[in-house]
């Protein structure tokens, strides 16, 4: 079995896609087994709703369930990964990170890439990789709408990235009338939380500092 810092070999859940989940629906594709229950074990382990199959049963999963990530890992060689990713692609839009061997090399990881792969992660790896990665993509791929107070306050949370704001801070970068309360605010940033945390119970990007009011907490990088 390859390397998997931190996974341990059980069993996963009977009903892991009823658990709520900060990355949705997992799909783990592997056609080595132990592999595979490692995978999703991490995953369930860190509260993703991650169900595995082999290659063979990867339309049946598309055709009757939702996913919001698939993770590609197939022994057959390069040729067959990209058969396997080909087939994904034809059903569904749904991202895909490709774990490939040693072997693989970057001409066959670009054709990857340019058939619709999101990502390509080398064996042996780190399972807090791979999660990491996973997380990156899902919140790249999400639209989302807004409305205007909704921007407006998400771009001032943007142009001061991991840096506490008060709420009067907030207010200024908001409202549109004079005399709206700073109480007001709270309310804008549930409903902030609420299109872009995957738990807004238990916020990790837009966090309250108790006393000061609020905190982006993520690296931003403007793209020209």
């Amino acid at each position: 079995m390859h390397q998997l810092v931190g996974v341990s070999r059980h069993e996963v859940p009977a009903n892991p896609l009823d658990r709520p989940s900060h990355l949705g629906r997992v799909l783990v594709v592997d056609d080595d087994r132990d592999m595979r229950h490692a995978i999703i074990a991490y995953l369930n382990d860190r509260q993703c709703a991650a169900i595995g199959c082999g290659v063979g049963d990867v339309p049946h999963h598309l055709r009757h369930n939702q996913f919001s990530l698939v993770v590609l890992d197939v022994q057959a060689g390069p040729s067959g990964r990209l058969a396997v990713l080909r087939q994904i692609r034809d059903r569904s839009p749904v991202p895909v990170i490709l774990v490939a061997g040693q072997r693989c090399d970057e001409a066959d990881r670009i054709a990857a890439l340019e058939l619709g792969a999101d990502d390509c992660l080398i064996k042996p790896f780190d399972p807090r990789e791979l999660l990491a990665r996973a997380g990156a993509i899902l919140r790249r791929g999400r639209a989302v709408d807004l409305t205007k107070g909704a921007y407006a306050l998400l771009v001032a949370f943007l142009e001061a990235p991991c840096r506490p704001l008060s709420r009067e801070q907030l207010l200024s970068a908001t409202r549109t009338h004079p005399d709206v309360f700073d109480r007001s605010i709270d309310v804008q940033v549930l409903r902030l939380r609420r299109k872009l945390e995957p738990d807004p119970a238990q916020p990790r990007l837009i966090r309250t500092e108790r006393g000061i009011g609020y905190v982006f907490d993520a690296p931003v990088e403007t793209v020209f």
